[in-house]
């Protein structure tokens, strides 16, 4: 350590000998005090240097993190890129399957309006099969509900309007009642409806819908002649009247179509005969008959409800065990309308 001036002076009084022993005495002194500080300086160093490898661990680490974060987004970007060209193809396809589409529904409207033409002529032939049946048994009817005796023949014609035009009378002809006299003047339809002449315009829809109502319509035709002997054949019901088409109020008050319906008496117990026909029958059409018809008719009547179905043939072979099991009493097909 550097002596001061005051300790220099002293030393110098000392005796030369005594002087140079603590001369000796103060450098040794000063060689440890300097070892000493130098001890420390190294421990602190030393500590620094741990935390700098403590730091350095630290920064390792979170690079390794870092280079994780950083493999995982390029393995997000390489699924992205993979996604957005799967995409790409996915929009390719359904602009290819757009066009298609197009082309498609340009075929469909054409084959609609060819359909449109061949139904609007099949359902005029119908039409004319309807006319036809009426011509042969209007007579009688109108003699029977009306006292109308038809002069002569009923025709599909011709006649001029109160304006002279031509116009064509589906069914017209002439009849006498106590010596009055009347012309007849009818028309046909498949399926009635309040404005007529908009159903002469609206004929679009499907074959099967505008043909085959038509024939299950014939079918029920049918059905009302020889149901009364095969109800009395098969259960003992003798059918009183007439079984019918008709609209009837369900247990809601409003209108339902029952395609045949009649009154039947067995032992003196009476039953409501309640039926639909139907050219190819399904279990979805046999529960559409229960729940549509027969549900609706519910405590509507005081008599007991007597359903049956009648078709051309079934579309599974165990559809008829079906509406048995539903609580169908009978069905009936139109081969055993003989």
């Amino acid at each position: 350590m550097p002596m001061t001036v005051a300790l220099y002076k002293k030393l110098e009084e000392v005796e030369p000998q005594l002087r140079g022993v603590l001369f000796a005495i103060l450098e040794e002194i000063e060689q440890q005090r300097e070892e000493t500080v130098t001890k420390v300086e190294f421990n602190e160093l030393t500590e620094i240097v741990r935390d700098l490898a403590e730091t350095q661990k630290q920064t390792e680490r979170r690079i390794n993190e870092l280079t994780e974060v950083q493999r995982q987004t390029v393995s997000r970007l390489d699924r992205v890129e993979t996604a957005v060209g799967q995409l790409t193809e996915a929009i390719r396809e359904l602009v290819k399957e757009h066009k298609e589409l197009v082309t498609a529904h340009r075929e469909l409207v054409k084959e609609h309006s060819i359909t449109r033409t061949i139904v609007n002529g099949l359902s005029t032939t119908t039409g004319f099969v309807l006319e036809d049946k009426a011509y042969d048994f209007l007579p009688a009817l109108l003699k029977r509900d009306f006292g109308l005796e038809v002069q002569g023949e009923l025709t599909r014609n011709f006649a001029k309007d109160k304006t002279g035009e031509q116009i064509e009378v589906n069914i017209l002809g002439e009849a006498i009642r106590n010596g009055d006299r009347f012309v007849i003047i009818g028309k046909c339809k498949a399926q009635l409806s309040k404005n007529t002449d908009e159903l002469d315009g609206s004929i679009t829809v499907s074959l099967d819908d505008s043909i085959t109502a038509s024939y299950e319509y014939m079918l029920a035709d049918e059905a009302y002649k020889f149901l009364p002997a095969l109800l009395e054949q098969d259960f003992g019901l003798e059918v009183h009247g007439e079984l019918v088409r008709k609209f009837v109020k369900d247990n809601k008050g409003e209108s339902v179509q029952i395609n045949i319906i009649g009154e039947a008496i067995r032992n003196g117990s009476h039953f409501i005969v309640v039926g639909e026909s139907r050219l190819h029958l399904s279990k979805e059409i046999v529960d559409e008959f229960l729940h549509k018809k027969l549900k609706r008719l519910e405590g509507v009547y005081p008599s007991e409800l007597f359903p049956i179905l009648i078709t051309h043939m079934i579309s599974q072979p165990d559809v008829a065990e079906f509406a048995l099991q539903q609580g169908i009493k009978r069905v009936y097909y139109s081969y055993e309308f003989a």
